[in-house]
């Protein structure tokens, strides 16, 4: 008969005359994830309660992430992780000529934390807005699986190197095909190339695996005495995006006419003002704002991938004759409830919608590539360059030592950005 667990340590449960290691999902858990079990038991191979309070360890940063966690795909990937956890000892074998005999078993011991709890110090350490964090925290799962819950001091530049090509074969997750799947059957597919996430990607891996490893466990923390990243580079060509033309932007713009509404204006803002997908997912009615000094409609981007990203951006006279302002005013507090709560819905019509999905010199054509269509012709017609960086949101520079002292242009100024935007 097995007995309560323990108050100190409540996922040990004594069960006849070994330990097993118990866990209750959360309430949120088994609504997000009814496939799982309420509970979930696994045998701990120990008679030693010490042993049993040693191994169970390793898997609490896992139930502490679970407990705090709300996005599905990050839940079945935790829950996926402490399922497939086993709970090992190191046995040593001592042979001699005549008899073999086994010593009692022992927890593998290292001075430094597991990934996990290294992970969620490092996460503490640095901040990240919420949009960041959820981001990196995606990423993390993917490096986790592959490296596994190890203490740090094992991971090896052949781990991470291992790792990375791994990572490279994975495909991009805005496939829908791809995108309901966990870690542990992606890793098992033999994705097209064409369908692989891209090397810019695996990059970003390298350098998340560098800010953990090199910047904060050796030189914040001071943890490692060397990272396993150290010399490690990811080389790749990168495949630019494609510029559209304007019979291409034209023909887009008409088949919109035709798909659910929310995108029909989702791509006219795109179009008529180079937004980025999210900044433009995010929107609200009281972002649209009447610049008292020019009297011009703009809308407010407040914040995005870097600090120039907030920015006020003036609506085209083309969204202003479609009816824009008289949609937006018609709507609820966000106007984009869809594409903000699935970020690819948007990339996913437009791909459909494209006929062509690389231009003549292999460029991709993506919904991306709007956003360097908009860049693109705003310069061949003349615009000084900081005005544009202004209304697309990067940061202002090539002017040297001025752009210390250059500040946010008004809105009549970086209203000839998108006044020059035509694709007749």
């Amino acid at each position: 008969m097995a007995q309560k667990p323990s108050r100190k340590f409540p996922y040990i449960l004594k069960r006849g005359g070994g330990y097993t290691f118990r866990y209750i999902f959360p309430t949120h858990v088994q609504t997000a994830l009814p496939h799982l079990p309420k509970e979930l038991r696994r045998t701990l191979r120990t008679d030693s309660y010490s042993e049993a309070v040693c191994l169970v360890s390793g898997v609490i940063p896992i139930i502490q992430q679970i407990k705090r966690c709300r996005e599905r795909q990050a839940l079945h990937q935790l829950c996926t992780a402490l399922t497939e956890v086993g709970f090992y000892t190191t046995t040593q074998v001592n042979r001699s000529s005549t008899t073999t005999s086994i010593s009692q078993t022992t927890p593998i011991a290292s001075t430094t934390p597991l990934l996990s709890k290294a992970w969620e110090d490092f996460t503490q350490w640095k901040s990240w807005k919420p949009k960041a964090a959820s981001a990196f925290e995606n990423m993390f799962a993917d490096l986790l699986f592959f490296l596994g819950d190890r203490f740090v001091d094992t991971i090896s530049k052949k781990d991470i190197k291992d790792t990375l090509h791994k990572i490279s074969l994975l495909p991009k997750r805005n496939f829908k095909k791809y995108r309901d799947k966990p870690i542990q059957q992606l890793s098992k597919l033999n994705t097209p190339i064409e369908e692989r996430i891209s090397g810019k990607t695996v990059k970003g891996y390298l350098a998340l695996c560098q800010s953990l490893f090199s910047t904060y466990l050796v030189n914040e923390v001071e943890l490692l005495s060397i990272s396993p990243t150290d010399g490690i580079k990811w080389k790749y060509e990168n495949q630019r995006y494609a510029c559209m033309s304007d019979t291409e932007i034209r023909d887009t713009l008409k088949a919109a006419e035709s798909k659910p509404e929310w995108f029909k204006w989702f791509f006219r803002i795109a179009a008529y003002s180079g937004a980025r997908r999210s900044e433009i997912a995010s929107l609200t009615n009281e972002d649209f704002k009447i610049d008292s000094d020019s009297g011009r409609h703009y809308f407010v981007i407040s914040e995005g991938k870097t600090k120039a990203a907030t920015r006020c951006v003036p609506v085209h006279p083309e969204l202003i004759a479609y009816g824009l302002l008289d949609w937006v005013s018609s709507r609820a507090d966000q106007l984009f409830p869809i594409p903000a709560l699935h970020p690819f819905r948007a990339t996913d019509i437009f791909r459909r919608m494209v006929k062509n999905k690389e231009n003549d010199i292999g460029e991709r054509i993506t919904l991306h590539s709007v956003r360097h269509t908009f860049i693109t012709k705003a310069r061949s017609a003349g615009i000084a360059d900081t005005l544009i960086q202004q209304v697309v949101g990067h940061e202002k520079k090539g002017a040297g030592i001025t752009d210390r002292y250059t500040h946010t242009f008004p809105i009549s100024s970086v209203a000839t950005v998108v006044d020059a935007i035509k694709y007749d």
